[in-house]
């Protein structure tokens, strides 16, 4: 379907920026024909000397790091501000919204029109709040709105927009087009909810990006690959653990949902994460590349 309007196929770097460096990342994945990549801190090269910060882009590279990019012709669908799930920079309230609001300007550098980001430890309370919405966001969406950047808000299963009602809550908030939501379905299971079709019809007006995974709550007995353990569940299925699968072979119905996004015609990213632990990234390389094959065979994207 090329030169269509259609979905376009893309990878997170986060699980392979930490084995490989982006270089090596660009070359496998232009071999494999796929063109977008998801970009994360991990993914830029540190600038020589400075202290680096595990999900801040300050003293990253990225002209460095936009050269390989070009290099492979492989570009940025999205940029991830993830400092949610770094303490250090969530007890701090002003940094966070300083340093998500440079996240949109380091999309705009990389001609991204997304940055998807988390609330995660900002609130893991069952309880809307606002007022914490506006303190840790508002600066970036501000920022988002002149650059015309989507931020788009993704569900963990602990935080406080671990439902599809509370997330769709958090998105009217705002009341701007600028901001959406990552439609992450296997979220959603792990936060006991249905992840298709109910949470996709709460949230299809608002989905301004998806990620592609599968899972299925972790039972020993029947030998499910311990080694891509997640974390733990929240809801009617805890206690215990998702375990990621591939795309294919876990409780999501992954397929039902990029046919559905088709058929409403959304022509925006779905991007494939690796969900595997650091020793079993390399080894995911050929797996992943058969996971490629198996969503190309679909026949929907650009």
């Amino acid at each position: 379907m090329k030169g269509c309007e259609c979905m376009k196929l893309a990878i997170s770097g986060e699980t392979l920026g930490y084995t490989d460096c982006l270089d090596i990342i660009c070359e496998t994945l232009a071999t494999q024909d796929v063109h977008y990549i998801e970009l994360w801190p991990v993914n830029c090269f540190p600038e020589k000397g400075k202290e680096i910060y595990p999900y801040l882009y300050r003293n990253r590279d990225l002209e460095k790091t936009k050269s390989v990019l070009d290099k492979y012709g492989i570009q940025v669908c999205t940029v991830v501000f993830g400092a949610a799930f770094d303490r250090s920079v969530v007890n701090n309230p002003d940094l966070y919204a300083d340093e998500f609001a440079k996240a949109v300007d380091v999309a705009e550098f990389f001609g991204a029109k997304i940055v998807n980001h988390y609330c995660h430890l900002i609130s893991t309370s069952d309880e809307m709040d606002y007022e914490i919405l506006e303190r840790y966001y508002r600066k970036a969406l501000e920022q988002a709105e002149k650059k015309k950047i989507v931020l788009t808000l993704e569900n963990e299963a602990h935080d406080m927009v671990r439902t599809p009602l509370k997330m769709k809550m958090a998105i009217e908030h705002f009341n701007s087009q600028y901001f959406k939501t990552n439609y992450d379905a296997t979220n959603y299971l792990q936060s006991s909810c249905e992840a298709f079709p109910a949470a996709y019809n709460i949230l299809k007006e608002h989905i301004g990006y998806v990620h592609l995974s599968n899972g299925c709550k972790y039972d020993p007995e029947y030998f499910q690959r311990s080694d891509w353990l997640g974390g733990t569940m929240t809801g009617a299925f805890s206690p215990g653990n998702i375990v990621f699968t591939y795309i294919d072979q876990g409780a999501v119905n992954v397929l039902g949902i990029l046919k559905t996004l088709y058929r409403n015609k959304y022509t925006g990213f779905c991007t494939l994460e690796p969900h595997t632990n650091r020793t079993n990234t390399l080894m995911y390389y050929p797996d992943l590349f058969s996971e490629l094959k198996l969503l190309r065979s679909l026949d929907l994207w650009e």
